[in-house]
């Protein structure tokens, strides 16, 4: 073997440790966990819906992704106990909750039920046009 190829095999053998740099490394931790379960009023799971979860009073998201096909949320509160998350359907139901998370795993939450802007619209127009109609039938027309 000339000098030439056993340099470009010193230089290849050297390479192979850098080719792993690429490699992903994985490891499973056990630690408890804090499952929030969404469901429609029908008891039907919120599922794959996008949410955001929040560290009490901070602006940006601790953890956003889609709730699982069980319509739940999972994370590990560690030793932060005030959470606020946030869950949106595209069809604007939802809710912007805060909830609090105790040491013994026991949660308490508060806010809960949220009614989305279109339903308050409707709502609106809805009184609007009631008080309308019974101003028709309650005003006395001028008869000639």
């Amino acid at each position: 073997m000339s000098n030439k190829a056993r340099f470009l095999l010193l230089l290849l053998m050297s390479y192979a440790p850098l080719v792993q740099s690429h490699g992903i490394e994985m490891s499973i931790d056990q630690a408890e966990a804090s499952i929030i379960t969404l469901r429609y009023h029908n008891n039907q799971p919120f599922a794959n819906v996008a949410y955001e979860l929040f560290v009490a009073k901070s602006k940006s998201a601790y953890q956003s992704g889609r709730t699982d096909a069980q319509g739940r949320v999972v994370f590990v509160p560690g030793s932060i106990r005030k959470w606020r998350i946030r869950v949106f359907s595209e069809d604007g139901h939802g809710t912007d909750t805060h909830l609090e998370v105790d040491a013994d795993s026991i949660s308490r939450f508060s806010g809960g039920e949220t009614v989305s802007p279109t339903a308050y619209l409707v709502l609106g127009v809805g009184i609007l046009l009631s008080g309308f109609g019974l101003l028709l039938l309650t005003v006395k027309r001028g008869k000639p």
